[in-house]
């Protein structure tokens, strides 16, 4: 599981009791009644639960926290330790759904699926699943990096889809498929995606759906199935599409086939098929079978997408693309072949203009004495006089004016240094809705890089605000506080705002406050 830098002393609320984090505002907990107070550490780090020592904290999403765990007997045994927030163990239908569902997923063994190993609760009955620690990123974090080659996400995609057909065939369907639920891992052949949070997957004879509560059933709706934003019936290919929807961020860096507000997206998920990757990215070159395999999946009618994770293995499988270490090769010689050829073309004809002008110039007559005879007995020869003077040298021929050496340019002043070297600094990140502080400055940290092109000429305060919705992407960026070329920058750095999750509830608002500063 990917590492995360997360403030292990950042003060969280939970419950005085059964130490249950929320998100939420609630005075009280709902499971035992106790108080909901603010504490600077969290309560579970350093315990013990059950056969397990809590480390660290390791993750934050909209339904519970992770931590790096170790085995109380066997230090080097490492595990990811879940627990539920607070604001969905409250729920007494999630609980019910929770256990059934963690003991199903329990049941998986597969090496494209992250094995749970344990479930169960803190005495004070806080709900917790086990599972095998993955060191290695979430697939989100390789999406942020830029699109994909079409054999990488060929290869992920396959391997993803392996570990569906093992659960499909298993009865699981995983309902919220997504890049931060898929892990990626090294290994001894390449990278392997391993499918995460099977635990709070959907059985597909769905004989529990009364304890589906509102929004449970919908995943993420950025990736959820026009089916389930409808409330219908789902069964496996609502895993496809969100397939396909990943599948459609690895090649594109992100993009998302809908974009806009919450029920925009939902209305246009539930009333037409998603758009090409040839419409929504044009500059983006796929080919053509791996664009259909993508826009069949991505099908709003479950009956018009493949039927089964297999197909679209078959489909991957058909697909002929040149490995990709060979391609690199294949352009350079492409490109170096084309080269030499301009090169020849263009020195050949420089030479044949030079040829032209040289034998078309005539060149001025050379002056030639008179010949000097003499007779003597009959014998006429040339007289030669040791002292005549040499001819004159004949004037220089004429230079073609393109041969003739350019003029020296005039030197050029170097423009005055600038007299302070500045530096971005981020003094504060305000967040007003249901994501995690720390989730969103972390995404905000990662663009510094791109507020260092946005250096004014002399010191200033900016403030940026902007909106992050389900797509997980920063939109309406809008800056204030300094000159129009540099507030311009900065709208657009954190126009690649991106968070690992999305908020619970409606749109989050982030305010950013920048200085740009003397370095010291």
């Amino acid at each position: 599981m990917s590492r995360i830098v997360t403030e292990q002393r950042r003060p969280v609320w939970c419950c005085s009791t059964c130490g249950a984090i929320y998100h939420k505002d609630y005075p009280r907990c709902p499971t035992d009644g106790a108080e909901v107070v603010m504490t600077d550490k969290d309560p579970l780090l350093g315990s013990v639960v059950g056969h397990y020592t809590i480390i660290e904290l390791v993750g934050e999403g909209g339904m519970g926290r992770v931590y790096l765990a170790h085995h109380v007997s066997l230090p080097n045994k490492r595990y990811a330790f879940k627990v539920l927030l607070g604001d969905h163990a409250a729920s007494t239908a999630m609980r019910a759904r929770f256990t059934r569902e963690a003991e199903r997923a329990s049941q998986l063994e597969h090496s494209n699926v992250v094995r749970v190993v344990d479930f169960g609760q803190t005495k004070h009955g806080l709900l917790y699943i086990v599972m095998d620690y993955v060191e290695g990123p979430s697939l989100v974090t390789l999406i942020d990096e830029g699109p994909m080659s079409a054999l990488r996400v060929v290869t992920l995609a396959r391997a993803v889809c392996e570990g569906l057909v093992y659960a499909h065939a298993a009865g699981i369907v995983h309902r919220d498929l997504k890049p931060e639920n898929i892990l990626v891992s090294p290994g001894p052949d390449g990278p392997i995606p391993r499918l995460v949070d099977f635990g709070l997957a959907l059985s597909i004879d769905q004989s529990d759906t009364r304890l589906t509560e509102s929004g449970m059933t919908m995943g993420t709706p950025a990736f959820a199935a026009p089916e389930q934003l409808a409330g219908k019936p789902i069964d496996h290919r609502a895993d496809l599409y969100a397939l396909g929807i990943t599948m459609f961020e690895m090649l594109t860096g992100g993009l998302q086939p809908f974009e806009g507000q919450l029920m925009e997206v939902v209305s246009a998920r539930t009333t037409r098929d998603a758009p090409r990757l040839g419409q929504r990215a044009p500059k983006i070159a796929v080919p053509r079978g791996l664009e259909d395999i993508v826009a069949r999946l991505t099908r709003r009618k479950p009956d018009e997408r493949y039927q089964s994770a297999r197909s679209v293995i078959d489909a991957l499988d058909d697909l002929r693309l040149i490995p990709e270490a060979q391609q690199p090769t294949e352009r350079i010689k492409d490109a170096k072949r084309t080269r030499r050829g301009w090169i020849a073309v263009i020195a050949g004809a420089g030479c044949l203009a030079l040829a032209c002008l040289y034998f078309l110039v005539p060149a001025p007559p050379v002056p030639q004495a008179p010949p000097v005879t003499a007779d003597h007995d009959g014998v006429t020869a040339p007289i030669v006089d040791r002292a005549v003077e040499p001819l004159p040298e004949p004037p220089p021929r004429r230079v073609p004016h393109a041969a003739r050496p350019a003029p020296m340019p005039a030197p050029i002043d170097k423009p005055a240094a600038r007299p302070a070297e500045l530096r971005a600094r981020i003094d504060g990140v305000d967040v007003n809705g249901s994501l995690p502080a720390g989730e969103v400055r972390r995404a905000v940290e990662r663009q510094r890089s791109a507020l260092a092109r946005c250096i004014p000429a002399s010191p200033q305060n900016v403030v940026a605000h902007f909106t992050i919705g389900e797509a997980r992407r920063a939109r309406d960026v809008r800056a204030r506080g300094a000159t129009a070329g540099t507030n311009a920058c900065i709208v657009s750095a954190f126009g690649d705002v991106r968070t690992e999750a999305a908020p619970d509830i409606g749109d989050v608002e982030v305010t950013v406050r920048i200085a740009f500063v003397e370095r010291t």
